[in-house]
């Protein structure tokens, strides 16, 4: 009976720790699903696709609103980056992103290694290159001010936008129901976080900031909680945190509370902009 037991709780810990080395082994896996079937699209007029010299990820790229004559409205616009969910793709966003562009500000739509035909593979290192190429790229563009580029990121892009505010001078910062840090997340969604390689810190960088930041998530959030958006607006030197009545998933695009922001802080004259909103 006691070689039984002892054959059985033998057994137990070997299968809990193959357990763990095949999530440590596919982990990257678990953490960066790309959509699957994915075929590529032709992209609306008036969107651009930038490669990156880098090489991981690609952008795709809004403009400003143009002018009656086609040309860009205005010069030295802003811009805002964007880094997607990590089960989405930055196709995805170009009709929720139009409001933005219409009120005059430039969007860059950032896509992950190996997401939509992207080239690269995901990990903290290949994003950050991703995330800081993108930023130059839009810097680059003559209508937009340098000056003025926002790094916003929702759920995992929250960590790839906190990268690129860590690593470039942006103006400000929109975290969009992410994670205070990523090892706090994956101990609650109780998976092993000590073997976690790719340890993004969103805490850790905006407590360092000393730039504007927007905190936007949803109360009913019950894959990343609430508590983790306490955490961020507690560490950060100024920032709104906004909250809404819906999930991970369901929040309404937050293009009014962003506006607003921008123009309390002198980075975008937004009344007229928000009055147009719908």
């Amino acid at each position: 009976m006691l070689k039984f037991v002892v054959l059985i709780i033998l057994s137990l810990v070997v299968a809990v720790a193959l357990g763990v080395l095949l999530t440590y082994i596919f982990q990257r896996k678990l953490l960066y699903p790309a959509p699957s079937g994915f075929q590529a699209i032709q992209l609306p007029t008036g969107v651009e696709r930038h490669e990156f010299a880098g090489g991981f990820g690609y952008g795709l790229y809004i403009p400003p609103r143009p002018g009656d004559d086609g040309a860009t409205q205005t010069t030295g616009a802003p811009a805002i980056v964007f880094a997607h969910g990590n089960a989405e793709l930055a196709a995805q966003w170009i009709e929720g992103f139009k409001p933005l562009s219409d009120a005059g500000i430039g969007v860059m739509l950032v896509e992950f290694p190996s997401y939509g035909g992207a080239p690269g593979k995901p990990s903290l290192t290949s994003m950050r290159q991703m995330m800081l190429d993108a930023f130059d790229t839009v810097a680059a563009q003559p209508e937009i001010d340098e000056k003025r580029i926002i790094s916003h990121g929702r759920s995992l892009g929250g960590g790839a936008a906190c990268l690129l505010a860590e690593n470039r001078p942006v103006a400000a910062v929109l975290l969009e129901s992410t994670f205070s840090t990523l090892q706090q997340l994956v101990g609650e969604l109780r998976y092993p976080s000590r073997l976690l390689k790719d340890k993004y810190d969103n805490a850790g960088v905006i407590a360092k900031l000393d730039v504007p930041v927007m905190i936007y998530h949803g109360r009913d959030d019950e894959l990343i909680g609430v508590h983790h958006a306490d955490a961020l607006h507690k560490v950060a030197r100024q920032s709104d945190l906004i909250l809404q009545d819906c999930d991970h998933n369901s929040c309404p695009r937050p293009w009014k509370e962003l506006l607003a922001f921008l123009g309390k802080h002198g980075i975008f004259n937004s009344s007229e902009s928000i009055q147009n909103l719908q």
